[in-house]
């Protein structure tokens, strides 16, 4: 599949990386509840690699809705619950948004909420299963500069 650009992505769009695929790279700045549950239902990996923005020390992207910690505890609780391993990396900083199955891979401009897929203006591009190498190793690269965030932080 060569590179393609979309304006207007829905959340769908996420199956095409292969939301099956043995693991699945998800990076975002911002996440929703709704967008989380969306994407529990439609995740049938054995691992799952997240990395989002999050500052546990200062809760204003919570209170101003561009996080949900709950929401995330939430989504990995029940990832592990039916036999997923999930590895979250974080940063207050954190601003990529990088989808990486083993079909494909979505980047661009759309965070991992209901407005970033489907009601916002956002474009992404949208490669196919010749950029997931690649596409890992970037995102490998990435975490180095996250740091490793345990489960239990989350439980505030």
């Amino acid at each position: 599949m060569a590179m393609r650009w979309i304006a207007g992505p829905t959340l769908p769009l996420l199956r095409i990386i292969g939301l099956d695929a043995k693991k699945v790279h998800l990076a975002t700045a911002f996440y929703s509840a709704s967008a989380l549950r969306w994407l529990l239902h439609e995740l049938k990996t054995e691992n799952v690699v997240l990395a989002v923005r999050l500052d546990l020390a200062n809760p204003i992207d919570w209170l101003q809705g561009r996080v949900n910690p709950e929401a995330l505890l939430q989504f990995i609780t029940l990832l592990q619950a039916r036999g997923s391993s999930v590895s979250l990396f974080t940063s207050p900083l954190a601003h990529a948004k990088l989808f990486v199955g083993d079909k494909g891979v979505v980047s661009g401009s759309a965070n991992l909420t209901m407005r970033g897929f489907g009601a916002g203006p956002e474009i992404v591009s949208v490669f196919g299963k010749d950029q997931v190498n690649p596409s890992r190793n970037i995102f490998r690269q990435y975490l180095r500069l996250l740091r490793v965030t345990r489960l239990d932080e989350l439980r505030i």
